[in-house]
């Protein structure tokens, strides 16, 4: 996907996600820095954007950002944030990309976690 391979990217995150087990792969978060549901979905938004399925891009942004939400893992949701931004931009939603923006400085000055405060204010 970072290299612009949206296609063959698109088809191995696709089957990633059928393999995704929330119940046996959650745990990874604390060993990996981040639930990996929401990764593969933050990726698979971004592939399907380069490949024009906007629809499907937005969806796997929502699951996402409800993934990390509900996990409630600190560096997961703030990953999911900071990256769900991109995204958002890229559809040229000001509002939507402003308020991931907003909630991650929020979320990432509550929780600690410097990184993903510096990533949102560099929007």
């Amino acid at each position: 996907m970072i290299m612009g391979r949206f296609a063959i990217a698109r088809e191995h995150l696709e089957r990633a996600l059928k393999r995704y087990d929330p119940d046996r792969h959650r745990a990874l978060a604390r060993r990996f820095g981040q639930e990996p549901g929401v990764s593969l979905n933050v990726y698979a938004a971004l592939s399907l954007w380069g490949l024009g399925y906007l629809d499907q891009a937005r969806e796997h942004s929502e699951a996402a950002l409800s993934t990390a939400r509900e996990f409630q893992h600190p560096l997961t949701l703030g990953y999911a944030l900071g990256h769900l931004s991109i995204p958002s931009h890229l559809f040229r939603d000001s509002a939507r990309t402003g308020a991931l923006v907003d909630e991650n400085i929020k979320y990432s000055e509550e929780n600690g976690v410097r990184v993903w405060r510096a990533i949102a204010e560099s929007w």
